[in-house]
């Protein structure tokens, strides 16, 4: 009867081989996740920069504000004063 010898010298190289291809292709992943969190931040920063330009180089908006002014007199609180409103922009 003939006895086989198991190939381990090249099971282990293959194992070898197929390691170093799994490391590669994790290699690749990790660089294309790098990529492609690099460009949305990129995007998000650049879309963050354009809104605080835009709003930095607009005029500042201005606003009518109004307040009313009423006398009030102090020896008779009862009676009512004069009083007027003004507004003017802001």
């Amino acid at each position: 009867m003939i006895y086989r010898t198991n190939a381990t010298g090249l099971r282990e190289a293959e194992e070898q081989q197929d390691a170093q291809e799994i490391e590669e292709l994790r290699a690749a992943a990790r660089a294309r996740r790098r990529r492609a969190a690099f460009a949305i931040s990129i995007v998000v920063l650049g879309g963050f920069a354009t809104f605080f330009t835009v709003a930095a180089l607009s005029p500042p908006q201005q606003s009518l504000q109004c307040h009313h002014v009423q006398i009030q007199w102090e020896n008779a609180p009862a009676v009512p004063g004069p009083g007027w409103t003004t507004c003017g922009w802001r």
